[in-house]
Formats: structure tokens, C-alpha cells, sequence
């Protein structure tokens, strides 16, 4: 959610520049879900309280590290209506259409939790004329702890100390 809400922050303040991780625009679909996933939580709220969530769902493709990371293991599921208010509000046209900062998406094709199509989706609408995507390979949703950690980092420092040059 943070990328989300760093979105409608940089639609509507000036900021230097905006650095996009895995950023929530929708929940990745699946094909065997039926519905979308935002659909799922929506009819489910009224009836389910809390979800749990195993390690299988640490969003991480490195087993060693899934016990590093510190995660809610139940997630109330009434917490998904302002998620995805917030990820319906970053992704419309309007929002999109006035970051006009530098932006840099960090994203990976293979991201379970944020929806890589609307990541690119939402990227295409950015307003910014100085905007990079880069796209991971073998990274889930949670980047920093990944496989391609290294790179993600390289990139963001690299994204910075360009702007210095500006």
C-alpha cells in the first residue's frame, strides 16, 4: 500500500522525485480465482474477520529469509476496504496523469501479492516525462529481501544520484 499512497502523495505535493516498489494498483489475479481478489475481500468481510497468513504467503522467493521477515500473521480482513480505496484512487487517470516528478518502478513479473499488468498499466499513465521501469525476473512482491535485491538497490542509488546531476 505504500506505493499506492506515495502515488497520491506525489499527485498532489511537490516532491523530488518518487522511488515505486512493488507498488499496489490491484491485487495480482489469477485465473482460478474466478473473481478479482478486491471482489473476494468485499463479499468476505461481512462474514470473515481475520485471515491467516503462513509462510506461503511471505511474498518472497527466498526460503532462507522467510523468518526474517516480519509480517502479521492474521490480517483482519476489514483492513482491505481502505487498501483498496487507496489503490483504486493511485491508479485512476486523474492521480496518474499529475505526477509529473521523476519516478522509478522497481516491479517483478512474478510479484503474487501487487498486480504487475497494473503496475504497467498505471505506469503508462505517470505524467512525468523523466520516468524508468524496471522489471525483476525472479523477485516476488517483497524486493528488498529478494533474489534480486542487489540490483534493486543498485537501481534506486543510481535513480538518486542522477537527480543530483539535474
Amino acid at each position: 500500500m505504500g506505493g499506492a499512497l506515495c502515488t497520491v502523495v506525489a499527485a498532489h505535493a511537490q516532491v523530488d522525485a518518487l522511488v515505486l516498489a512493488a507498488p499496489y494498483f490491484r491485487v495480482t489475479y489469477r485465473w482460478y480465482y474466478l473473481f478479482p481478489p478486491e471482489t473476494w475481500a468485499t463479499l468476505a468481510r461481512p462474514v470473515v474477520r481475520w485471515l491467516h497468513k503462513s509462510n506461503r504467503f511471505i511474498q518472497v522467493n527466498r526460503d532462507e529469509v522467510k523468518d526474517k521477515i516480519v509480517s502479521y500473521r492474521w490480517t483482519p480482513l476489514r483492513g482491505t476496504r481502505p487498501l483498496i480505496e487507496i489503490g483504486s484512487r493511485a491508479r485512476s487517470p486523474q492521480v496518474l496523469k499529475t505526477v509529473t516528478c521523476p519516478v522509478l518502478l522497481l516491479h517483478s513479473h512474478l510479484d503474487n501479492a501487487a498486480s504487475p499488468k497494473a503496475a504497467a498499466e498505471a505506469f503508462r499513465s505517470i505524467g512525468s516525462s523523466s520516468k524508468r521501469v524496471v522489471w525483476l525476473e525472479t523477485s516476488n512482491h517483497i524486493l528488498f529481501w529478494d533474489r534480486e535485491r542487489d540490483q534493486v538497490a543498485d537501481e534506486i542509488v543510481t535513480f538518486l544520484a542522477s537527480l543530483q546531476t539535474r
